[in-house]
């Protein structure tokens, strides 16, 4: 980007935070974890280098997007919020964009579908003693007999998908979470019930690469704050209730013909390895061996691609930039349709990873070190997990 773009976005963004009265930047990256890390300033703290150049913070350097600046619909005193990019070689959203120019002429926009779960209530505890989880929905068909301190109107449906109200009780906060982000630049088509008691989906419009992905990221953060504003809780998680559908987060990609069939056949030959970017929880296994039956990978015929298989776990940044490189491999390699064989458990994926990343280190888009690294976290994870003692361990071994 030329000195003369950066100094109009910079003069564009001033013009904005004195319309607004802003009194904060508030500046965020996102972490290898998907988490966004933030970092807050007074306007007056701030020069321009700083925008143009970036802040240190974490030791490393911000780099600000300044295209992304959106003025933060939650805070009390008005804030701006930035998306930025960090100067090492970890940062999630600068292997995205590595990976977008790799592709800018096979692929330029793409949609996505989102699902998660807003409960009334969760509460959990793991300790050598004490293991438990506690849900709590009106809209559980359990709840028919609770007594509620107004009434139990008994509106509840064991197939809830795209019900409407009463038996949806979401569908305001859906709405506002659609307003919301609509008023802050985020293209929204629609909202609905999901397959699951209390799940629910949000469709995006058909963006470019980056602000589909950047759009996720704020949307998880708009979805939280609302749903908090109405004493209820979300999450995003894979497999929250193992009885009931998982929640994906389905993508639609649109390729020409002649390389679409080589791109789909990419992502088959490297899906296990890919699954440790798509896929990096526990849950997101539950999700992938209950319903796999389900959750395709297929093209139709205006050469519309579509991936059901990643879910909002991940971190949106590597688990497009894995799946472009692995579906651009396809097309280099002009590679043939093949079966379809997800990973089974996050130790399988990192396996997968290990054996078969060289794809991914193509015109240096992931870097050796950052893979050693995601590894090695995953590892960890993984490790977590299998020391955990379940209440299934009692229940299915304790009188062995």
């Amino acid at each position: 980007m030329n000195n003369g773009h950066m100094s109009s976005m910079f003069e564009a963004l001033m013009e904005n935070i004195k319309a607004q009265e802003a009194k904060f930047i508030d500046f965020r990256i996102t972490g290898i974890d998907g988490i966004l890390r933030s970092i807050t300033y007074s306007v007056d703290s701030l020069s321009k280098e700083n925008y143009i150049s970036g802040i240190t913070a974490n030791n490393s350097i911000w780099i600000p997007d300044l295209s992304t600046a959106f003025l933060d619909p939650f805070s009390t005193e008005k804030t701006i919020i930035i998306l930025c990019n960090d100067s090492s070689s970890q940062d999630p959203r600068s292997i995205l964009l590595r990976a977008m120019d790799l592709s800018s002429e096979i692929i330029s926009n793409l949609l996505f579908e989102i699902d998660f779960h807003i409960f009334d209530d969760v509460r959990f505890q793991t300790s050598d003693l004490h293991s438990f989880v506690k849900i709590d929905s009106y809209e559980f068909m359990e709840n028919n007999s609770k007594k509620y301190e107004t009434s139990n109107t008994g509106y509840r449906a064991s197939d809830p998908h795209m019900q409407s109200q009463p038996i949806d009780t979401l569908h305001d906060i859906r709405s506002e979470i659609l307003l919301i982000l609509s008023s802050i630049g985020i293209g929204m088509i629609s909202h609905s019930h999901g397959n699951s008691p209390a799940q629910c989906r949000i469709s995006y419009k058909e963006e470019d690469i980056l602000m589909a992905t950047d759009g996720i990221q704020i949307a998880k953060y708009v979805t939280k704050n609302i749903v908090n504003s109405y004493g209820k809780t979300v999450t995003f998680m894979p497999k929250p209730l193992i009885k009931s559908d998982g929640s994906g987060l389905n993508i639609e990609q649109t390729l020409e013909k002649s390389i679409a069939e080589h791109y789909i056949a990419g992502i088959k030959k490297h899906i296990k390895a890919i699954n440790a970017f798509t896929n990096p929880t526990y849950g997101s296994y539950q999700r992938l061996n209950l319903e796999k039956q389900n959750i395709n990978i297929r093209i139709n015929k205006e050469c519309k691609i579509n991936l059901e298989f990643p879910d909002s776990s991940s971190n949106p940044y590597l688990m497009l930039s894995a799946t472009i490189m692995a579906g651009i491999d396809g097309i280099n390699n002009k590679l043939a349709h093949e079966s379809v064989d997800y990973a089974f458990s996050i130790e399988d994926s990192i396996s997968s990873l290990i054996n078969d990343h060289e794809f991914l280190l193509h015109n240096g888009v992931f870097k050796k070190n950052f893979i050693e690294k995601y590894i090695n976290i995953q590892h960890e994870k993984a490790k977590i997990y299998n020391q955990a003692v379940n209440n299934f361990t009692f229940e299915l071994d304790y009188g062995c």
